[in-house]
């Protein structure tokens, strides 16, 4: 196996070891021995942290032999690809989000022992690990979009883990900030799409300098101020974090410290 395909398959197995051992953990909750499951969970996600890790260090190697290595997942709609590559940055990024998440998920082994719903908590954590680290390796706008999506979606059910009225208060606020701010970001990108015809990550940006100068201006306006707008939401910039204060005291403490420290860092990322 060559060098790039290494490193596309190990970009794979860092978006999918984590959401399938968090499909795997969604069943813990009818086998015998608590500890099974949470051996799973540990193994999940200090396996992806591996996986990343030595990712990383394979991006670096490749990256001092002029190579680059890219995966496509699927075709969503020719020519537009589901697709996933490692760079710098994206490589970086992901290494923070899978050394975070395990730090979470240990400190809710303790924090909610007795909870009968404690092994949905760790299986939509695990699947948001993987999502998360696919907006880190995405090769372009809309593989970037449908990651952020599924894992903002995949966040609810963790704020109102706790199901009181303040906490599906504050889902319900954070479903309508978040679905809005999906909604611009998706316009910015159809918007994106349309001016550059295509979405995919280039050196140097999406649009060449000769591209700015024949596109239109007021379409460049409105595809920044789109993205900014939405991404916004999600990273919760002023004055656009009205979820925030709602969603972190609703959340359970373990999943309060990755909202704030991997799943607004997600947004300031994109």
């Amino acid at each position: 196996m060559s060098g790039a395909s290494s490193l596309s398959l190990l970009a794979l197995l860092a978006v999918l070891v984590p959401i399938t051992g968090g499909l795997l953990v969604f069943t813990a909750g009818r086998w015998n021995h608590r500890a099974a499951g949470l051996a799973v969970v540990g193994v999940v996600s200090l396996g992806s942290f591996a996986i990343v890790i030595v990712m990383t260090i394979a991006m670096a190697w490749q990256a001092s032999h002029g190579l680059q290595a890219e995966s496509v997942l699927f075709t969503l709609v020719p020519p537009i690809d589901i697709a996933l590559r490692v760079d710098a940055m994206g490589a970086l990024f992901a290494a923070t989000i899978a050394a975070l998440v395990p730090l979470a998920l240990a400190h809710a082994v303790g924090y909610l022992p007795d909870d009968a719903r404690q092994w949905k908590f760790h299986g939509f954590v695990l699947v948001s690990l993987g999502c998360m680290t696919g907006v880190a390796l995405s090769a372009n706008l809309v593989t970037l979009l449908l990651f952020y999506e599924l894992f903002s979606l995949l966040a609810w059910p963790l704020i109102v883990h706790e199901r009181t009225p303040e906490a599906f208060r504050a889902g319900v606020k954070y479903l309508v900030y978040i679905l809005s701010g999906g909604g611009m970001v998706f316009a910015g990108v159809a918007l994106v799409y349309w001016l550059a015809d295509s979405a995919q990550f280039m050196p140097g940006g999406l649009l060449s300098h000769s591209m700015l100068d024949e596109l239109p201006r007021g379409g460049l306006i409105a595809a920044c101020c789109l993205l900014l707008a939405g991404f916004g939401v999600k990273a919760a910039l002023m004055p656009l974090h009205g979820w925030v204060p709602d969603a972190h005291p609703a959340a359970p403490a373990p999943f309060s410290a990755v909202l704030s420290g991997v799943m607004v860092a997600v947004g300031v990322f994109a």
